[in-house]
């Protein structure tokens, strides 16, 4: 079983290696947003400081979430999923090793986004840098998972896209980057619980901020978790639907 997840991940690696606009996703789209990120706060050092969590949360999600939805999508609409699947792979085999493959140029994102945050606020290393790449650890493994799943439901690249607003939009608003959640309406201040950004934001905002340790966001770093596994959990429902009616 591994050796077979290998090879998925290995197709995937070469495939995203030789796709130009992959490398775009994964390279070039975080680094223009950074840079247009570093010009409008290099003279708002206190400013930025404030915002450097949302910023690190929300683009960590967002890019992967692009790169994943909108990869897997293609996989399926060039047929290489179905061709797949006639073989003897199951469905939980073919999708951890489409995470495997993706989940490297996701961790890739993530590094360029955090590197520039942290360079831009001038952060000082100390212990609280491995509670960061644990929280960037787990927030890329969330997204990715949660690209797969929203890819399994989408018919097109058009429609994948479309899930962005859906999916990113509440958690933009109700994760506490705007409002802190506990002076939220009590709704919105339950719905905000059961959104994985809201988690990586608490997560990363005290560790840059606060600098606290570890044990005070282990229960945001396993929710995180969780949620990475409900996410490919459902993509394997998806799937294995979507296979059993053709």
């Amino acid at each position: 079983m591994i050796l077979r997840i290998l090879s998925i991940a290995k197709l995937v690696l070469l495939k995203m290696r030789r796709d130009k606009r992959s490398i775009g996703l994964v390279v070039v789209a975080p680094l223009l947003i950074m840079t247009l990120i570093t010009f409008i706060f290099n003279e708002k050092p206190g400013t930025l400081q404030r915002v450097a969590p949302a910023i690190i949360s929300v683009f960590t999600f967002l890019f992967t979430f692009l790169l994943t939805g909108i990869t897997f999508i293609r996989e399926r609409a060039s047929g290489t999923l179905e061709r797949i699947l006639l073989t003897n792979l199951k469905v939980h085999e073919l999708l951890i090793g489409y995470f495997l493959g993706f989940f490297i140029f996701a961790l890739i994102q993530a590094t360029i986004v955090t590197t520039f945050v942290l360079f831009m606020i001038d952060y000082s290393i100390d212990s609280t840098l491995i509670n960061l790449i644990i929280i960037i650890f787990l927030s890329a493994l969330c997204s990715v998972n949660a690209g797969i799943m929203f890819s399994s439901l989408a018919q097109n690249e058009f429609q994948m896209v479309q899930f962005i607003p859906v999916f990113f939009a509440p958690q933009i608003f109700l994760a506490g980057i705007f409002v802190p959640v506990h002076e939220m309406p009590k709704l919105l201040e339950i719905i905000s619980k059961f959104l994985p950004i809201s988690y990586a934001f608490n997560s990363t905002k005290l560790t840059i901020i606060n600098k606290v340790s570890i044990e005070e966001i282990i229960f945001d770093l396993i929710i995180l978790f969780i949620f990475s596994v409900i996410f490919i959990i459902a993509s394997s429902l998806v799937v294995n639907s979507q296979k059993n009616n053709k």
